[in-house]
């Protein structure tokens, strides 16, 4: 038996039935300091 979780995992894993695309996320944050100085 495998739980649902386990089997996107091995379907991930194998590429089986799926279609894998990467993405690359950036977190931004502003520096306040910064443009006091401005």
């Amino acid at each position: 038996m495998i739980d649902g979780e386990a089997l996107c995992q091995l379907l991930f894993d194998l590429r089986l039935g799926v279609d894998v695309k990467e993405r690359i996320v950036h977190d931004v944050t502003i520096v306040d300091r910064f443009f006091d100085e401005l």
